[in-house]
């Protein structure tokens, strides 16, 4: 859960500070890449609940190519590029910080990703569906 709450307040903190310094294109495709790995996500969660395995493991790995692409290959090319820009933000201080926090939601997706891994490793193998977090923190 901790990683959720990192999530959430960088996620404050990023969005605000796109609409305050009026940089508000790279927040918007931000949340657009979010959203589009998100569909298949939430459609995983529904699908878990159902007796559908296959089709569950169907819609996963969909989700894992998806996010992939959009978390882990557009994501952190948007994040060097918004990072170098010599945009006056109003301070100096602004941009470093803006892209620590881009990157550090990079980070965040990447550890995700690692756990969506372990996830349809078990799957594959045992055949149950578990969520890992729970295991680890165990």
């Amino acid at each position: 859960m901790l990683e959720m709450t990192l999530h959430e307040v960088l996620t404050i903190y990023l969005y605000g500070g796109c609409y305050l310094t009026n940089f508000w294109e790279v927040g918007a495709l931000v949340s657009l890449l979010h959203g589009v790995s998100d569909i298949p996500g939430m459609l995983t969660k529904v699908l878990s609940e159902t007796k559908h395995g296959n089709l569950t493991a169907c819609v996963f790995v969909s989700c894992m190519l998806v996010w992939f692409w959009t978390r882990l290959i557009v994501f952190p090319w948007i994040s060097w590029f918004a990072a170098t820009q010599d945009i006056d933000m109003g301070s100096w201080l602004i941009l470093p910080f803006f892209g620590y926090g881009l990157f550090c939601l990079v980070a965040m997706h990447a550890y995700w990703f690692y756990m969506f891994v372990k996830i349809l490793i078990h799957f594959a193998t045992k055949g149950e569906a578990e969520d890992m977090v729970e295991q680890d923190v165990s």
